[in-house]
């Protein structure tokens, strides 16, 4: 029996020592003493969440503090009793006491009243509890584990949410100049104004509100930035699109002069042009230039709405189909001009190689082939030339000399 008192007595000097370090460290935590006002700390005032969860377990961690004074006299108690045996022989009595301090319910709380609703008529006004070592020790731990995870919930609220708070400030007020500098209206930035001083004020009183609220704040932040830059996106793409119009109206100005030029020379030349595709009017290019300048002032007088953003994008649209259709128009005429032209030329060297192939042959006095030769140079030359009929008689020349066997 004595030897497992001593086991126990060995133990319990153990348990003495790790609960004195954790409450002595749990003490000296700055937060802790913020809560009850220690070591020159004014008590803070608390609400809210805070309130609800830290009292409670701040006042039993008082608890804690106490019957860790009962556990430590209950086990001092009983190393002096020890101290006071033999070294070999034991005294029963003594031992007795040793094992009944203990293992039994040797430790006497303090009386509790209780409450005239918990009482019948039998039932006393204050109630006195006993516990073992083991017990009460088992209720601390409990009490303790409660007791720190508050504080250090409240503590990493306060060193998180502080410095966050003056952070967001400043992101605030820099997304309201960005909305004010881009004119675009962000309903919920009064709203979150709001929602931020409140939190500014509550931190210090109940951090564990603020934790709750400052999530859910930065979710509703971080939907207006998103939303902040997507409407900056929008709006640049706008203006690189209006930008591009302005450049694709130029291009159609350019081309048109060109087709002008172009097709005029077709007609000068070519007889009978039907498959050429007249130049654009100068009336659609018009309307499609004042079309433009619409879309560039509503555009400009847009940045706050946008469902008006959205429309002008739509329009611009509409309109880069028109510009696209009269570019092709254009381009069309153009080639199908110079297609026929560069084909006038092509017949003239065409009839130059042959008419030079029949001389080297000694048959360029053969007088049908002269006669080819006569009428297609005249017809080639002339202006407008009948492209068909010149092609008649080119081919004929070429199919004439070829009839020669050389």
């Amino acid at each position: 029996m004595l030897d497992r008192i001593d086991q126990q007595l060995t133990q319990w000097q153990q348990h003495l020592d790790l609960v004195s370090q954790n409450l002595l460290d749990l003490y000296d935590l700055s937060t802790y003493q913020r809560l009850v006002g220690n070591a020159g700390f004014p008590k803070t005032p608390l609400n809210g969440t805070t309130q609800q969860q830290v009292l409670p377990a701040l006042a039993a961690l008082t608890d804690v503090f106490r019957d860790f004074d009962l556990l430590r006299q209950t086990i001092e108690q009983a190393l002096d009793l020890r101290q006071q045996l033999p070294r070999w022989l034991g005294n029963d009595d003594r031992l007795q006491e040793i094992d009944r301090l203990l293992n039994t319910s040797s430790i006497l709380l303090p009386s509790v009243n209780v409450p005239l609703a918990q009482r019948n008529l039998l039932s006393a006004a204050q109630t006195c509890d006993r516990r073992t070592p083991s017990q009460l020790l088992a209720a601390m731990v409990q009490a303790f584990d409660r007791a720190r995870d508050v504080v250090l919930a409240v503590d990493a609220a306060w060193c998180q949410w502080e410095p966050n708070l003056l952070q967001w400030g400043a992101q605030l007020r820099s997304i309201q100049q960005q909305a004010i500098a881009m004119e675009i209206s962000v309903p919920e930035l009064p709203r979150l104004e709001a929602e931020l001083q409140q939190m500014q004020q509550q931190i210090e009183s109940d951090p564990l509100g603020v934790s709750a609220i400052g999530e859910k704040w930065l979710q509703a932040i971080a939907n207006v930035k998103t939303r902040l830059e997507q409407a900056v996106a929008a709006q640049k793409q706008l203006r690189d699109r209006l930008q591009h119009a302005i450049e694709l109206l130029a291009d159609l100005k350019q081309l048109q002069t060109q087709a002008t030029d172009t097709v005029a020379e077709f007609h000068a030349k070519i007889l009978e042009p039907t498959a050429v595709l007249p130049a654009l009017s100068e009336e659609t290019i018009a309307v499609l230039a004042q079309w433009l300048e619409r879309l560039q002032t509503k555009a400009a007088d847009s940045r706050s709405n946008a469902s008006t953003l959205n429309a002008v994008a739509t329009g611009l649209g509409n309109w880069e189909k028109q510009a696209e259709s009269a570019i092709a128009t254009v381009e069309r005429a153009i080639d199908t001009s110079q297609y026929h032209l560069q084909l006038r030329q092509e017949l003239r060297g065409r009839l130059d190689a042959l008419t030079a192939k029949a001389l080297a042959k000694g048959k360029a006095e053969d007088r049908e082939l002269s006669e080819l030769a006569i009428r297609a140079k005249q017809l080639l030359y002339s202006r407008p030339t009948p492209m068909d009929r010149s092609i008649d008689l080119v081919t004929a020349y070429e199919r004439r000399l070829n009839d020669f066997r050389f």
